[in-house]
C-alpha cells in the first residue's frame, strides 16, 4: 500500500468534516412517538408542602457538651486523647468546631422518629488538609448513622456495631476549601429509633496535617412530598442537567428488576396532560406502569394508583403492587387501544395517587404499520481478541457460530479499536467519533447530547423500537448509554447459572440482585423480544462480559484440575507471584471456553430469526470493544498499552442480499455505525468521522488511530504501509507510567512489536510524530467545535458492578 507522505491530506479531510458538523440534519418525522420527548406537556403540580420542624440545631455557639469523642469506629470504647483535640473557635462573630489531628470526630446521638423523612445540613471547611494515603478519602465530612435504640452516649456507644443498622458519608474533601455546605434529603427506616450524628477528621483514613472546621448543624423533620419532589428533581437533573419544563422535574431513568427507561414520574394528586395527534391504522398507548423509588428504599408507603384518561374520561386505571426489595420489582406493560380516537388531537393526561407513580418508556406507535426497513442486531463481546476467532486464524474451535456468519457474510480482516478499554470504545462504536472527539475517557463524564450522535437515537428517530440487553458497568444508562433506547437491561444476557460474578453482586447488594433475578434476564429473555418485535423495524443491541471475566460453565471445561484465573487478572497479584507456562496455558483455555459459550448463545439467538422467519430482513454486526494481553508482555491484562493484543478486535457482519466477501481495507471502531447505517438504508450524521465500509470502490488511504487516557496516557497511529507510532507522553501522575516518549514498529514484519525502530528510522519517525500531533489537535479542535460532554450519573448499582468486574480496587479499566 502507498505511504501518506504529506499531512496535509488529513487536515483537509479533517477540514471538510468540521464544515460539515456545522450544518443542519433533517429527520424524518418518526413512525414511533416516545411521549417523554415532548417538552410542552403541561404539569398540574402543587409544591405547598408542610412546614419542617427543626429537630437538632448546633451552631456551637453555647455550651456543647452532648458531643462526644470517638477514635475507631471498629474499637469505639478506644481511647486516644493524642489522636485528635477538638476545640470551639471564634472568627470575627462566628463560632464553630474545629477538629485537628490524625483520626477521629465528635458525635453526638439524636432522637427521630421511625421511617420519618429528614434533611440534615451541616457546613464544612478544611484549612490545608493533607490525607496520610493517595486515592479515595472519606474525612473532612459529615457520617450519618441509623440506631435501632435511642439512649445516652454511655449506653450506646459499646453497642453501636450491632445497633447502626445503616449509615451515609456525606461528600469528602480536603486541601484548602472556603466554608461549603453538605445536605441530604432521607428516610429513616421502619425501627430506626436514633441518629448517630459525627463530625468527622478521618475514621476509615489517617490525616497527616490540616484542621477541619464544623458550623451551622441542623436536622429538620421533613413532609414526605417534599421529599419526593426535591429527590425527583435532583433524578431529573442527573439524567439531562439542559432539560426545562415538566422534563426537569419529572422525567427521570428509572429501573425496575434490571430494566431502565426512561420514566415519567407523577406524585399523589399531579396530572400530566399532554396534546397528541393521534395515527391512523391501529394506534398504540403502551408504557410500563410501577411504583417510583427513590435512590433508597422507603418504607411504610402504599401502593399507588396510576391513571390514563383522554379528553377527561378514564380509559385506564390500576393500582402497582409495591415490593419490599429492588430485586422484586418488575415493570407491569400496558397496551392501550386508542382506535377510537384515530386521525383525530386528543388531550392525553396521565395522573397518580396514593404515592408516587412511575409511567416507564410512553410510547404512541401504529400497531398495523409496516417494517420501516431492515432490523438491526449489533453484539459487542467485551475484550475479544480478533486473533482467537476462527475465521481469523485461530484453530481451537472457538467461535463455529461465529466463523458461520463470516463465511455466508462480511468479515473486515483488519479491525482496530479506538482505545483498549469499555467506555470510550464502547462510546466510539456507537457514536462513529474518535475518543478524544466524543471527550469521554472515564466515569466522571457521560456522553454529551449535542457533540455526540448515538446509534439507537438515530434509529429511534426512524420509527426502530430498540433494546438493549447488556452486561452494565462501563456500558450503562448513566454515563449516556440509553440514550434512544425504549428499554436497557444492566444483567449480562449471556452469564450462565452459577456464575460465580453473579453470586458476588447477589452478596454485595442483596437487596438489588437475586438468583431470580439473574435468570430472567438470559438468552431466552432475547428470544422473547424477538418473537414479540418480529413484525417491527428493531435495533437489538446485545454486550456481554463473560470473556472479559474468563467465566466459562463447568461444561465448557475438560474435566482436568486447573488454577483460578481471577487473581492473574491483577497486576499486583502477577507482579509477586509471576505466571508459568502452565499457569498461562490454563487462563487461556478459561478465555477461550468462556468464548465458546458465547459464540453458542449467540448461535441461538441468530437461530431464532430463521425460527421467525425474519434473518432475510435483519443485519447482523459482531464485533468487540478491544482486547486483551494474554501474557505477551507479563501480564493478563487491558486498559494499559496500545499493542496489537489489546486493539485488533473482529468485524463481523451479515447484511441481506449481500455477497459473503472479505473486507481487507483497515476498518476501525468508529467504522461500525456509519457502515450499519449505510446497510439499513440511512444518511451518516454528519458529526461523525468513521466511513462505510461496505461502500465499494477506492477509498483515500488513512492513518488507523487509537487511544488511552485512563490510567495510562497514549496515542497510536498506523500509517498505510504498516509502520505503528505510539507517543505516550510524560505524566508523572499515571498508574501506569510510559516508559518511552515514542516507539515505532513495523507490524508487516514485525506483528508482535516486539523491536522498536524509533532510532534507527529517525526520518520516517519524525515524519509520523508529526502526523499523530497534527491529528490529535484536529480531533480537539473538533471536539470543542462539537460542544462538552457532561457530568455522569453513576449510582451505588453501577459502583458495585464495577467493582466485581475488577475496576475498583484494580488497575483494568
Amino acid at each position: 500500500m502507498p505511504r501518506i507522505t504529506h499531512p496535509r491530506a488529513f487536515v483537509v479531510l479533517m477540514a471538510l468534516v468540521l464544515l460539515a458538523c456545522g450544518k443542519g440534519h433533517k429527520e424524518e418525522a418518526p413512525a414511533v412517538r416516545r411521549l417523554w420527548e415532548l417538552s410542552d406537556a403541561r404539569l398540574n403540580s402543587t409544591r405547598a408542602y408542610a412546614s419542617a420542624t427543626v429537630v437538632l440545631r448546633e451552631d456551637f455557639e453555647g455550651e456543647s457538651l452532648e458531643w462526644a469523642r470517638v477514635v475507631d469506629p471498629d474499637h469505639p470504647l478506644r481511647s486516644d486523647p493524642e489522636a485528635f483535640s477538638a476545640t470551639v473557635a471564634l472568627e470575627g462573630e462566628q463560632r464553630f468546631l474545629t477538629l485537628e489531628g490524625h483520626r477521629g470526630g465528635k458525635f453526638r446521638i439524636q432522637e427521630v422518629d421511625p421511617g420519618g423523612y429528614y434533611e440534615f445540613r451541616g457546613r464544612v471547611r478544611t484549612r490545608q488538609l493533607e490525607p496520610q494515603a493517595e486515592g479515595l478519602f472519606h474525612g473532612a465530612t459529615y457520617y450519618l448513622g441509623e440506631l435501632e435504640r435511642f439512649g445516652s452516649t454511655a449506653e450506646i456507644l459499646p453497642h453501636t456495631e450491632e445497633l447502626i443498622t445503616r449509615h451515609r458519608t456525606l461528600e469528602a474533601t480536603s486541601g484548602t476549601t472556603d466554608w461549603d455546605t453538605r445536605s441530604l434529603l432521607f428516610q429513616v427506616g421502619p425501627t430506626t429509633e436514633a441518629l448517630l450524628i459525627c463530625c468527622v477528621l478521618g475514621l476509615s483514613e489517617e490525616v497527616l496535617s490540616g484542621r477541619v472546621d464544623f458550623d451551622d448543624i441542623e436536622l429538620r423533620r421533613v413532609d414526605p412530598r417534599f421529599y419526593w419532589s426535591e429527590t425527583c428533581d435532583e433524578q431529573s437533573r442527573a439524567r439531562e442537567t439542559t432539560a426545562k419544563g415538566w422534563q426537569a422535574h419529572r422525567l427521570i431513568r428509572q429501573a425496575l428488576g434490571a430494566e431502565s427507561r426512561a420514566t415519567i414520574v407523577l406524585l399523589p394528586g399531579e396530572i400530566l396532560r399532554f396534546r397528541i395527534a393521534v395515527p391512523s391504522g391501529e394506534p398504540q398507548l403502551s408504557f410500563g406502569a410501577g411504583a417510583w423509588w427513590s435512590e433508597e428504599r422507603e418504607v411504610g408507603l402504599r401502593d399507588p394508583v396510576l391513571r390514563v384518561a383522554i379528553e377527561g374520561r378514564v380509559v385506564w386505571k390500576e393500582k402497582q403492587a409495591r415490593s419490599d426489595h429492588l430485586h422484586q420489582t418488575r415493570w407491569n406493560d400496558i397496551e392501550i387501544s386508542l382506535a377510537p380516537w384515530a386521525e383525530k388531537e386528543i388531550e392525553l393526561e396521565l395522573s397518580a395517587e396514593e404515592a408516587p407513580a412511575a409511567f416507564g418508556g410512553l410510547l404512541l406507535r401504529d400497531g398495523s404499520a409496516r417494517p420501516v426497513g431492515p432490523n438491526l442486531i449489533l453484539i459487542s463481546i467485551d475484550t475479544l481478541r480478533a486473533d482467537h476467532v476462527g475465521s481469523y486464524g485461530y484453530s481451537r474451535g472457538t467461535t463455529p457460530r461465529l466463523d458461520e456468519l463470516a463465511r455466508t457474510g462480511v468479515r473486515v480482516s483488519d479491525f482496530t479499536a479506538q482505545s483498549p478499554y469499555t467506555l470510550p470504545s464502547h462510546v466510539s462504536m456507537f457514536s462513529g467519533q474518535f475518543p478524544t472527539v466524543h471527550g469521554v475517557f472515564g466515569p466522571t463524564n457521560a456522553i454529551g447530547r449535542d457533540r455526540t450522535p448515538m446509534l439507537a437515537e438515530l434509529l429511534s428517530a426512524h420509527g426502530y423500537s430498540t433494546r438493549a440487553f447488556t452486561a452494565g458497568g462501563f456500558v450503562n444508562p448513566g454515563l449516556g448509554f440509553d440514550r434512544g433506547f425504549d428499554a436497557y437491561s444492566n444483567l449480562d444476557p449471556f452469564r450462565y447459572r452459577g456464575s460465580p460474578h453473579a453470586a458476588g453482586l447477589i452478596a454485595r447488594r442483596p437487596e438489588r440482585y437475586s438468583e431470580e433475578l439473574f435468570s430472567e434476564y438470559g438468552v431466552h429473555a432475547i428470544q422473547d423480544w424477538l418473537d414479540k418485535n418480529a413484525d417491527k423495524s428493531f435495533f437489538l443491541f446485545l454486550h456481554s462480559y463473560t470473556v472479559h471475566d474468563f467465566d466459562p460453565p463447568p461444561e465448557y471445561l475438560d474435566a482436568q484440575e486447573r488454577i483460578d484465573p481471577q487473581p492473574y487478572l491483577h497486576h499486583e497479584y502477577v507482579a509477586e507471584h509471576g505466571i508459568t507456562d502452565e499457569v498461562l496455558a490454563d487462563i487461556v483455555d478459561y478465555y477461550d471456553a468462556a468464548l465458546r459459550h458465547v459464540d453458542h448463545s449467540i448461535g441461538e439467538i441468530l437461530d431464532r430469526l430463521d425460527t421467525l422467519g425474519i434473518a432475510d430482513r435483519t443485519v447482523v454486526a459482531i464485533t468487540s470493544d478491544h482486547g486483551k494481553e494474554l501474557g505477551e508482555r507479563g501480564l493478563i491484562i487491558h486498559g494499559t498499552t496500545l499493542y496489537e493484543e489489546m486493539t485488533r478486535i473482529p468485524f463481523l457482519l451479515r447484511v441481506p442480499g449481500m455477497a459473503p466477501r472479505v473486507i481487507d481495507e483497515p476498518g476501525m471502531l468508529i467504522d461500525v455505525a456509519p457502515t450499519v447505517l449505510a446497510a439499513l438504508g440511512l444518511a451518516v450524521d454528519p458529526r461523525m468521522q468513521g466511513r462505510n465500509l461496505l461502500e465499494q470502490g477506492e477509498h483515500p488511504p488513512r492513518f488507523i488511530w487509537s487511544e488511552i487516557d485512563q490510567l495510562a496516557h497514549k496515542y497510536a497511529l498506523r500509517d498505510p504501509s504498516g509502520w505503528k507510532l505510539i507517543h505516550g507522553p510524560p505524566d508523572e501522575d499515571l498508574f501506569f507510567p510510559n516508559e518511552a516518549p515514542w516507539e515505532l514498529y513495523s507490524l508487516n514484519d514485525d506483528p508482535g512489536e516486539d523491536r522498536d525502530r524509533s532510532r534507527d528510522e529517525s526520518e520516517l519517525r519524525t515524519r509520523l510524530e508529526e502526523q499523530l500531533l497534527i491529528n490529535l489537535r484536529t480531533m480537539r479542535e473538533w471536539g470543542d467545535r462539537l460542544g462538552g460532554s457532561r457530568s455522569s450519573d453513576v449510582d451505588d448499582e453501577t459502583t458495585e458492578m464495577l467493582r466485581q468486574l475488577g475496576y475498583i480496587g484494580g488497575p483494568d479499566e
